[in-house]
């Protein structure tokens, strides 16, 4: 099948470095999910601009904008691939509709330092959560806003005591072709410094990492 084989010249992309496993990860789901039982039994020149237009509309009532941008790439691909191929004379999806947001996204708000603090509260009580080191862990996602990813690769020589300073330098992803790897990330924002807050609440990141360090370094029993 047409689709099958564009997402094989996908993983070769992948293994060479020119894309993401996490790119991959998402077409795979996609076309197994919303696109493979739409165009199942079709002939590839039976995929029409108007059906490939019903089908990326259609996604993106049931299921999201996002969503639909996805699987428009991907029929554009597999199209792309047929055309290569001289299985098609043009590629159909490009003349179909562009995907339309119909949702109106909710402004971002940030937590206030009493909704920060009582977070930490109610994780220091928490006994599972204390085990996990969950405390210490969302202390430090809340004094530099880094993500999850960004958070676990970050090693203690890329922390500025002194200058209050945490440097990101990569971000831990897992995907079914890389298994999980530190990846640099897309853009030159990916690799960036982030100072501690000095408001009310900086020493419940700054001051519990350099315990950490004390404790991590100090004599063993």
């Amino acid at each position: 099948m047409v689709g099958e084989k564009g997402l094989e010249e996908f993983r070769e992309q992948v293994d060479l470095g020119n894309r993401s496993g996490t790119s991959l990860d998402t077409y795979e789901q996609r076309w197994r999910t919303p696109v493979r039982p739409r165009i199942e039994g079709l002939s590839i020149s039976e995929l029409t601009v108007g059906r490939a237009d019903s089908i990326v509309q259609t996604i993106n009532k049931e299921y999201s904008a996002s969503t639909a941008r996805t699987v428009r790439a991907i029929l554009s691909g597999v199209c792309g691939l047929a055309f290569r191929h001289e299985a098609l004379k043009v590629n159909p999806v490009r003349d179909a509709r562009p995907v339309e947001n119909r949702k109106r996204k909710k402004a971002a708000r940030a937590l206030t330092a009493d909704e920060v603090l009582d977070i930490f509260a109610k994780a220091d009580a928490d006994e599972i959560a204390q085990r996990q080191d969950l405390p210490d862990i969302m202390r430090f996602y809340g004094g530099t806003g880094e993500r999850t990813g960004e958070g676990i690769v970050v090693r203690w020589e890329n922390i500025g005591f002194g200058k209050k300073v945490a440097w990101v330098e990569g971000n831990m992803v897992r995907t079914k072709a890389d298994d999980a790897k530190i990846n640099e990330g897309k853009s030159a924002n990916a690799l960036r410094s982030v100072r501690w807050p000095t408001g009310s609440w900086k020493c419940c990141s700054i001051d519990v990492l350099g315990w950490r360090l004390r404790r991590a370094s100090g004599p063993k029993n």
